[in-house]
């Protein structure tokens, strides 16, 4: 995604599953990272929370 300044932003978005209490899916997204690998690391570490944690 470009910014109106000319930069390239990055925007993550992702299926992180389903939650068991509710029964529906939780999507995360995000924009504004600077570099592809901030975007997948964010999305990474979701992940792991969410596998740590639950939902």
């Amino acid at each position: 995604m470009h910014k109106k300044s000319g930069q390239t932003a990055w925007k993550v978005s992702g299926y992180l599953g389903i939650d068991p209490n509710t029964g529906k899916q939780v999507n995360v997204e995000k924009r504004g990272f600077n570099s592809k690998k901030e975007a997948q690391l964010f999305l990474n570490r979701k992940l792991v929370e969410i596998d740590k944690n639950g939902f």
